[in-house]
């Protein structure tokens, strides 16, 4: 086999195996991310059903008795203002904004990262295709007698070029599902955010939550299965 090919294609590779790594060590952001988002998104449900409860209401005569007994300044002005604490109402009205605005922040920083992902895997395709035309052009080029000789170094088990196309197809390969899988992730979590307002229901808001947690377009498998090729 033509000693320059072969150590073209090796370079290739290694090109090919850079940026694999740099796309891992992203997804492997997305994922702290996606982290930090879901405890927003919890925080926002929490404080929206607390903004949301129901005033006390003299149901009982138990309650009656202890807001006769206890007619001080604060219980008066939390009668006056119809059974709502309002310092507490603004008090999560605050942190409901806080919140909106860390998952738009969150959003943005999603939307960053898979642009950088999507270049990473664009170019890795590049590799991958330059390694199948430079073997077809050998191939190509080759005669009988080299063509032979390509055969039996694949017997014996030596590098060869189709190792290196198939580490070049795998990697890029990889990457083409993983960015699939996190831009429907990214989607979904887009959604969510535009979707959060004062009459998103308590059922809706815990489907938010839990659709955010357990990421539905996320493979655990295919992640872990990519990482074992990070040496």
């Amino acid at each position: 086999m033509d000693q320059e090919l072969e150590l073209s294609l090796q370079d290739l590779n290694k090109k090919a195996y850079k940026l694999f790594l740099e796309f891992m060590t992203r997804t492997a952001k997305l994922d702290e991310l996606a982290g930090i988002g879901h405890r927003f998104l919890n925080e926002f449900y929490q404080q929206l059903e607390r903004f949301r409860r129901p005033p006390l209401i003299e149901t009982s005569n138990l309650v009656k008795d202890l807001v006769k007994a206890n007619q001080t300044d604060r219980m008066k002005v939390y009668i006056e203002a119809g059974w709502k604490h309002i310092p507490f109402d603004v008090q999560s009205i605050s942190k409901l904004h806080s919140c909106k605005q860390g998952l738009l922040d969150h959003v943005e920083k999603v939307k960053v990262l898979l642009d950088e992902l999507e270049c990473f895997m664009q170019d890795a395709i590049c590799v991958m295709r330059t390694v199948d035309e430079s073997i077809s052009h050998f191939l190509d080029e080759s005669s009988v007698d080299g063509i032979t000789q390509y055969t039996l170094w694949f017997e014996e088990g030596e590098t060869i070029p189709v190792h290196l196309q198939d580490c070049s197809i795998l990697h890029a390969t990889m990457m083409m599902v993983i960015y699939q899988m996190l831009k429907l992730d990214y989607v979904m979590q887009e959604n969510i955010i535009k979707s959060l307002d004062f009459k998103a229901s308590q059922m809706e808001l815990e489907s938010y939550c839990l659709m955010w947690d357990i990421r539905p377009y996320i493979n655990d498998n295919v992640i872990r299965h990519a990482w074992s090729f990070v040496a």
